[in-house]
């Protein structure tokens, strides 16, 4: 209660909803000075930082709050007196906006002092739970089912952040030990299956993924697969899109743009061209196709078969093709 009544001394909390308007300049101002550093525990409880913070503005004191929860969202561990600091914080409804230059007598908000102590919080929490599942991991009790059977946002966020945090060959062991698990389980959804398919390389997973009903998470897989994949994996895995009518489009797209000088991925642009579920598609995907021998050929063969599609011929840039 002491460090309680402290800190109310201090910040001046508000419980009910206070906006302090300031502008961009003074943002800025106040970003080009280095700022108080973060309080020691010991201050924190006994106040002994007041002093200091009472000499600025309500502004400046928004400001500085926020700054200091930037940097303890990094801490994994917090102490006990900057979590109590945090949990006060996000009883804090001050706001700091800033006139919206778009839209008169309107205001963007750009510190919301207890959303951010949330976050903080949040953050915290996910990141004890990439311990425990790391903890897991390297002593064997790794339990999918258990995982998978309760998965909450921030169940997931945790494991995403564990699988991204791992080195190569660790994430291609978690990705072996999911696909021995078995797919035919418990919903797991496009976004963790796309993070553990990627992370660890794993062919059977992105098959498994291009194969379901895609969402956001399946059209970012194909734009990010690349970076992850060698050339003649990631082309089999466009190619196996194509099979999928909402990934076609995309997925043509890329083999055109990246691979038009490669065989296998030429084979299949051939294909499409002369498929009539796929040939539109296929048409408009050489607008990415860099000016080569293969477009060519590709244009000659869509004239000759006097293709619907040729229309889209005449649309297509005239000299080279998008950047």
């Amino acid at each position: 209660m002491k460090f309680v009544a402290l800190f109310l001394m201090v910040l001046t909390l508000s419980t009910q909803a206070t906006t302090i308007t300031t502008s961009v300049d003074k943002i800025e101002q106040f970003h080009s000075v280095i700022p108080m550093p973060l309080p020691e525990d010991n201050a924190l409880i006994t106040g002994q930082w007041r002093a200091e913070v009472n000499q600025l503005e309500l502004a400046e004191r928004i400001m500085l709050v926020q700054h200091w929860l930037n940097l303890l969202a990094q801490h994994p561990q917090p102490t006990v007196a900057q979590q109590a600091w945090v949990q006060l914080i996000a009883a804090d409804l001050n706001k700091l906006v800033i006139a919206n230059p778009d839209h008169p007598h309107t205001f963007i908000t750009v510190v919301d002092l207890a959303s951010q102590a949330k976050a903080t919080q949040y953050i915290w929490k996910v990141q004890q739970q990439v311990d425990e599942l790391n903890s897991d991991w390297q002593s064997g009790r790794l339990d999918w089912q258990a995982l998978l059977s309760q998965q909450s946002a921030q169940q997931v966020d945790a494991m995403i952040s564990w699988i991204n945090s791992l080195d190569v060959p660790v994430a291609q062991a978690v990705a072996v030990d999911f696909e021995n698990y078995g797919l035919d389980h418990l919903g797991v959804s496009n976004r963790l299956l796309a993070t553990i398919a990627l992370a660890g390389r794993s062919s059977v997973l992105a098959h498994t993924l291009l194969q379901r009903s895609p969402d956001q998470y399946s059209y970012w897989f194909i734009q990010q697969s690349g970076n992850f994949f060698t050339d003649y994996e990631h082309i089999s895995l466009l190619g196996l899109a194509l099979s999928n009518p909402a990934l076609s489009s995309q997925a043509l797209n890329v083999l055109a743009k990246k691979y038009s000088m490669d065989r296998q991925a030429q084979e299949h642009l051939e294909q499409a061209i002369k498929n009539p579920d796929l040939q539109w598609q296929a048409v408009a995907a050489l607008a990415f196709m860099p000016e080569n021998s293969f477009r060519s050929v590709l244009v000659e063969q869509i004239e000759q078969y006097n293709l619907p599609s040729k229309i889209l011929l005449e649309r297509l840039p005239i000299e080279g093709a998008v950047r």
